[in-house]
């Protein structure tokens, strides 16, 4: 068979185009062309590696070890960090959790808190006793007959000597009135030393201490009648002798005739 030179011209053009197996890598054949993308091929394995290549940065492998020993590492110190922190339910401690020593605080400041509550109703309750104890004590300024101290001092200091610390006075009233009328009306605390019945018209008296009627209506006699208080029996009777009543906050001495217009002296004393 005979080929046209042209024919045979294209047909070997073609085979160069193709080339051989043996061709270099490049771009003058497809089998130098083939040979450029095996080598690409090549590089491109190489740098992608194998899943058994060591953590290191010389391949797609080797770096994908290195980031999960990084992240292997990352969870070491998560799990750590969660050891430290602890749970919301870990046991009060000063060794333990960050959570075991928050409960220990929160412990500790409750116990605090108790003692403070205890301390202040402890403090209340001083001031309670001292507040009690300065209104029993009171002040210089008390009357004899209060109840506090300073007043029981002062009775007892006016006591010690007869009349000390004691402004006496003495009076006297005359009625003819039959119905009781007030005779004397004191406020304070003193005593009333002596009812004196001055003439010998007949009276009655009524004496009234602290609000409270302790002689009612007693008749007195005649001229150089006491009015006194009877030891033995705590009542009252005629007798030529001081009476010595004491008062706190008040004295009255209430008087009625029975004939004529009798009258009454008397001295009392306050302090």
């Amino acid at each position: 068979m005979t080929i046209d030179p042209a024919t045979l011209s294209q047909v070997i053009d073609v085979k160069n185009k193709i080339g051989t197996n043996a061709d270099s890598s490049g771009t003058t054949s497809v089998f130098a062309r083939l040979a450029q993308i095996a080598a690409y091929v090549d590089t491109l394995e190489t740098s992608i590696g194998t899943n058994a290549d060591a953590s290191g940065t010389s391949t797609v492998f080797a770096r994908l070890a290195q980031i999960a020993a990084y992240v292997d590492q990352v969870e070491g110190y998560t799990d750590t960090l969660e050891t430290l922190l602890g749970l919301t339910g870990d046991v009060a401690s000063g060794t333990g959790s960050v959570m075991a020593r928050l409960a220990q605080l929160i412990a500790y400041t409750d116990t605090v808190e108790t003692t403070l509550g205890t301390v202040n109703t402890n403090v209340n309750t001083a001031n309670t006793n001292i507040n009690t104890t300065n209104m029993r004590v009171g002040t210089n300024s008390d009357a004899a007959g209060m109840d506090t101290l300073f007043a029981l001092l002062k009775k007892l200091d006016a006591k010690a000597i007869f009349g000390g610390g004691y402004t006496q006075y003495k009076g006297s009233f005359a009625t003819a009135s039959t119905t009781m009328v007030t005779a004397l009306s004191v406020s304070g605390a003193g005593r009333l030393n002596y009812l004196h019945a001055f003439n010998a018209n007949g009276k009655n008296v009524t004496v009234i201490v602290d609000g409270v009627t302790v002689i009612n209506d007693l008749p007195l006699g005649g001229t150089g009648a006491y009015l006194v208080p009877v030891p033995t029996n705590g009542s009252y009777s005629n007798s030529a002798h001081q009476c010595n009543i004491a008062f706190k906050t008040s004295l009255q001495i209430l008087m009625k005739a029975q004939s004529g217009t009798p009258d009454i002296h008397w001295q009392y004393e306050l302090a």
